[in-house]
Order: structure tokens, then C-alpha cells, then sequence
């Protein structure tokens, strides 16, 4: 929403870069929100959760690239 003129696709990928100089406690709060919405969007919307799940590894693997 705040790119408006950027596909999701980068979107996200500016989205992992930002995360991934946050802080430690920043990213465990993160990190359960990922967990937690995954398990929701799995059971409502499986055709979105392999989108969304593959985002959210390239997510997580660039924020453990980094230890702030």
C-alpha cells in the first residue's frame, strides 16, 4: 500500500530487507506473527498459503542474514 507503483513481489522484497535490520525482539515478535498467520491462512485460503508461505521464507531467511 505505501508502493503503490511496485508489484507485490518487490514490495516484499523491500519488506525482508527492512526486517532484516530490525531488532532481535522485533523480529521474534515477527516471527510469531508469521507463525501465527500461517496456520490461519493454510486452513481459510490454501491457494494463497503457497504464495504466501514461499514470501515468508525469503522473509525470514534475509532476516536471519543480519543480527541487530
Amino acid at each position: 500500500e505505501d508502493f503503490p507503483d511496485m508489484n507485490r513481489k518487490l514490495r516484499k522484497e523491500f519488506e525482508a530487507l527492512r526486517l532484516a535490520y530490525v531488532s532481535g525482539r522485533a523480529k521474534a515478535i515477527k516471527r510469531a506473527d508469521i507463525e501465527h498467520n500461517s496456520e490461519s491462512i493454510m486452513e481459510h485460503d490454501p491457494k494463497f498459503a503457497k504464495v504466501f508461505l514461499e514470501e515468508k521464507k525469503n522473509l525470514l531467511e534475509k532476516m536471519s542474514l543480519i543480527v541487530a
